[in-house]
């Protein structure tokens, strides 16, 4: 996850279970903000805070945050 100084946010990796790593996650749903659980390997831009006109000052990631 990543957040620019303009206040965007950016995920990537996988999003939950689904294929042949489902049984790695425990994540039922999509994790990664973009409303699916395909996994993303490159950035991919968080659009819903685009939708709600929010900026984004910090963010917290990890097993345990």
């Amino acid at each position: 996850m990543a957040l620019t100084t303009d206040g965007q946010v950016y995920t990537w990796g996988y999003a939950g279970k689904v294929g042949y790593f489902s049984w790695m996650f425990a994540q039922e749903v999509g994790a990664l903000g973009h409303g699916d659980k395909k996994p993303y390997f490159i950035p991919k831009k968080v659009t819903f805070f685009d939708t709600i006109k929010s900026k984004v000052v910090q963010i917290a990631a990890g097993l345990y945050h």
